[in-house]
């Protein structure tokens, strides 16, 4: 109920800045951040759900593509590219999750991103569940996961695992995709509300 009531509010609030006012300030102030790693803890279970796994999600929109250029620690590895749209990042929450989600180790990560504006399946040829990578999906589910606001789970840097000072290695989907799922971790744990 409460999930509800949070997001018909949401709803009400985002339809309303626009009806009324049509000022791309109070959208501004109603979407999600841009160019801002959100974090939130997840427990993520396997298929028959006999065996979980803590992990981060981190959560990055852009409606620009984002290159790194920079060698300080913390920044975005030299390199890396994030294109336009919603860029969501797994990460192990300490310890070795390789048990359930293939080579998930504290240095590794599992990224995609959902392009701007268009449909993306999230799971790699599997066409039946897609995530438009839109402010408007990033705003919502800012605004459902409270976990997402608080200003401790917030930073400009990426994640450890992406940055220049750690040695985090991305996992590719032919590597994973027996014992991980976008399209679990986002209907069962984010999207569920929407």
């Amino acid at each position: 109920m409460k999930k509800i009531f949070g997001l018909l509010t949401a709803a009400v609030l985002f339809a309303g800045s626009f009806a009324f006012t049509g000022c791309d300030e109070v959208a501004d102030e109603l979407s999600g951040p841009e160019k801002t790693w959100c974090s939130m803890p997840v427990t993520y279970a396997n298929d028959d759900e006999s065996s979980t796994a803590n992990i981060y999600v981190h959560f990055y929109f852009s409606t620009t593509e984002v290159t790194s250029d920079s060698t300080a620690s913390k920044a975005l590895k030299k390199g890396i590219t994030i294109p336009a749209g919603l860029t969501v990042v797994v990460t192990s929450a300490g310890g070795d999750q390789s048990s359930i989600i293939s080579g998930l180790t504290n240095n590794a990560y599992i990224m995609k991103t959902f392009a701007l504006d268009s449909e993306t399946a999230a799971d790699d040829g599997d066409d039946s569940y897609t995530v438009t990578g839109s402010r408007e999906k990033w705003s919502a589910i800012y605004w459902l996961k409270s976990d997402l606001r608080q200003a401790d789970n917030q930073d400009s840097n990426p994640p450890a695992q992406l940055s220049n000072g750690g040695n985090g290695t991305g996992l590719n989907w032919d590597s994973i995709k027996d014992t991980f799922s976008w399209k679990r971790l986002l209907a069962n744990y984010l999207l569920d509300s929407l």
